[in-house]
C-alpha cells in the first residue's frame, strides 16, 4: 500500500436524456469502480461522474460507444444559483 499519495476522483458533468439516466448508471456500475454517476438535476438530465483515478480513458471509451445509442453531452457543470448575500451556490 502506497502511503502519502492522495488519489482523488475526477468530476465531469454531462447532459443525458432524462429517460436514460438509470441506464447509464447501470452500465457504469457494470464496469466495477471506474465511475460513479450522480444526478445533479433530473429535469435537464444533468449528471456528474466521479471518475476513479487513472480510469478516464476507459470511461471515455464507454461513453463514446453509448453515444451511438443515447444523447450524452459534456457540459461545464451545474449553473450557479445566485444567493441573496451575493454568493453563489452550485
Amino acid at each position: 500500500v502506497s502511503v502519502g499519495v492522495a488519489l482523488e476522483s475526477l468530476l465531469k458533468y454531462y447532459r443525458v436524456e432524462r429517460s436514460q439516466i438509470a441506464y447509464l448508471k447501470f452500465i457504469l456500475e457494470a464496469y466495477d469502480g471506474i465511475a460513479v454517476l450522480s444526478t445533479v438535476d433530473p429535469g435537464p438530465g444533468l449528471v456528474v461522474l466521479r471518475i476513479a483515478p487513472e480510469c478516464e480513458a476507459e470511461v471515455e471509451t464507454v461513453l463514446e460507444d453509448l453515444r451511438k445509442e443515447i444523447l450524452i453531452e459534456s457540459t461545464s457543470g451545474p449553473p450557479a444559483t445566485a444567493l441573496g448575500d451575493g454568493t453563489t451556490a452550485l
